[in-house]
């Protein structure tokens, strides 16, 4: 049940099925260094094993969006030759200089708030296929100070559970600013229940997205909000 701005907290077993594609989504999109499909599925096979449908999706993805030479499945291991020019292969210290190339200033203003340096990565990732500028913040007194500073920004992706200040107090805070209180806010979250739903309605949760995160709903969802 939820009280007040408390968020429920999730079974140990999607805790670890979140972890592990996160994980395996940091690889699959070369955010460690360059792209390893091999080390991808094979978290997405620990994450499946645990009852994951997505990740089992996610394995028949690759699978199929790759040629079959260059990806065996043998006795569930994996053996993938990478390849550079499949575009997986951005540099991450570019990221950020990317964002700030010019026109910036015009782009639309995407934050994100997260205290997983590895959400936030896999974030930016995603919406490098979007002309927008991603602002970021680990919990959600950084996010608020990002809200003061850019009163402009056109979207918020907010996770519940953060250190000093969690997604519920950091939305009801913003809710009360009279320039804000129409912006959209999306809830990212591994866990969901009618009860959580109807308190974030009330508060002001504009959209839910479930952990692990989806490329394709994310950037779906920020297209039918810009």
């Amino acid at each position: 049940m939820v009280k007040g701005s408390k968020v429920v907290q999730k079974p140990q077993s999607q805790q670890d099925v979140w972890h592990l594609c996160n994980q395996a989504m940091l690889f699959e999109l070369g955010l460690k260094g360059e792209p390893d499909l091999a080390r991808a599925i094979e978290l997405y096979q620990q994450a499946a094993a645990l009852g994951s449908q997505y990740a089992q999706g996610k394995i028949s993805e690759i699978a199929k969006n790759f040629p079959e030479k260059k990806l065996q499945l043998l006795n569930g291991t994996v053996g993938y030759d990478v390849l550079v020019e499949q575009g997986l292969d951005h540099d991450l210290d570019n990221l950020d200089q990317a964002s700030a190339q010019h026109g910036n200033e015009l782009k639309q203003k995407i934050l994100i708030v997260d205290d997983s340096p590895d959400t936030v990565l896999i974030f930016k990732k995603i919406l490098q296929s979007r002309d927008v500028r991603v602002l970021t913040a680990s919990n959600g007194k950084e996010a608020f100070q990002e809200v003061r500073e850019h009163p402009d920004i056109a979207c918020v992706f907010v996770d519940l559970q953060m250190p000093e200040m969690n997604g519920f107090e950091f939305i009801t805070l913003i809710r009360r600013m009279h320039m804000l209180e129409d912006i959209p806010i999306v809830v990212e979250t591994a866990h969901t229940s009618r009860p959580l739903v109807k308190h974030g309605k009330a508060k002001g949760v504009s959209a839910w997205v479930m952990k692990p995160i989806e490329q394709e709903k994310i950037l779906d969802l920020v297209d039918k909000l810009l």
